[in-house]
């Protein structure tokens, strides 16, 4: 990969990158045939400060990865993020787009569209709480004629996730600190396999040791 960086103001900079990727996979008792996929990757991102502490970055990626359910894919992905931070509260919005080629010839590609939503802030010197939300639509691409017998339901039909989440954490001491979360999911499609709703909760206590 080759790598550079501009700086147009003081306030806005840019970065990007280029090169050439490979993705390979045997064949396994899942997938008869060995898959392999190469091409040209890259990122391109523009970061701009439209006023003091509020962020605007635009960032588009294209990437080889191991897949949603085969082993490698190709991935176009573009997001925007605005994002505004001061010394106590911090708000985020974000939205994305994955367009996504599956390389096995026996599989669907699919487009995921992703927003969300995220706060935290600090209500006292050790206390944080935070919220997020997250909404993400998968449209799958399922070519016509193709055989889908055998497949999993996710992968041949359209299907959306709402996820909440609060959470909150408290420093005990300078490396041990306590949290405690709640997650709502629920998930919605024309496909009654798919539907479901899910509730969490849970608390957690890390230390942590820096050598």
């Amino acid at each position: 990969m080759v790598f550079g960086n501009a700086e147009f103001s003081e306030s806005t900079t840019a970065s990007a990158g280029i090169g050439c990727g490979r993705g390979i996979s045997s064949a396994t008792n899942a997938m008869a045939e060995r898959v392999e996929v190469d091409g040209a990757l890259g990122s391109f991102s523009l970061r701009t400060e439209i006023w003091k502490d509020l962020v605007f970055k635009a960032t588009y990626t294209r990437a080889i990865r191991a897949g949603f359910n085969d082993p490698v894919e190709t991935a176009d992905t573009l997001e925007g993020k605005l994002s505004w931070t001061d010394e106590v509260v911090s708000l985020g919005l974000s939205s994305a787009v994955d367009s996504v080629d599956v390389a096995a010839v026996d599989a669907t590609d699919y487009r995921d569209w992703r927003s969300s939503f995220e706060f935290s802030c600090l209500l006292a010197t050790d206390l944080t709480v935070g919220y997020s939300s997250s909404y993400i639509v998968r449209a799958v691409k399922v070519p016509a004629a193709f055989d889908t017998a055998g497949l999993a339901s996710e992968l041949v039909n359209n299907y959306s996730t709402w996820i909440n989440s609060v959470r909150c954490s408290l420093e005990l001491m300078e490396n041990l600190t306590a949290g405690a979360y709640a997650d709502y999911v629920l998930r919605d499609s024309a496909a009654d396999g798919l539907k479901y709703h899910r509730f969490n909760i849970g608390a957690n206590l890390i230390y942590s040791f820096e050598y």
